[in-house]
């Protein structure tokens, strides 16, 4: 279940936010895409890479958004600034809040060699343990 910022959630839901290193809009939506294209080794945010083609979202993720019962929440670094003045963390990043705090589930440092695949697969997993109760 893909969510906002401003929805309401029951008290309790844990909730997964993805952290792009990446502004918000469409002036900084082109400025990506030329990076990707450009110069795809040195672009920032590898999870919009692994996520996103050059200007659209892969299939096979839109997919897993659309199944998960994982409540997500995806956020831009302008965006996160906004929401969690103060909280800074190295970006990108993927977020568990149980309700006693922030967790990382993947960290900037933890990417390299990331795939959507192996994501979707952590994802999975996190659902498994949450949808058992072990939290």
């Amino acid at each position: 279940m893909v969510g906002k910022i401003s929805d309401p959630v029951d008290p309790g839901t844990p909730t997964v936010y993805f952290i792009y290193n990446a502004n918000s809009g469409k002036f900084n939506a082109y400025l990506d895409m030329l990076h990707k294209v450009i110069s795809p080794k040195t672009y920032p945010c590898q999870l919009c890479d692994i996520t996103y083609g050059v200007s659209k979202i892969r299939p096979a993720w839109k997919e897993f958004r659309e199944k998960s019962r994982l409540h997500m929440i995806f956020l831009h670094k302008d965006e996160w600034e906004e929401a969690f003045p103060g909280k800074t963390i190295p970006l990108p990043s993927v977020l568990l809040d149980r309700g006693k705090g922030l967790e990382v589930i993947l960290g900037a440092s933890d990417w390299n060699g990331v795939g959507l695949e192996d994501l979707m697969n952590r994802l999975t997993s996190l659902e498994a343990e949450l949808i058992s109760g072990e939290f």
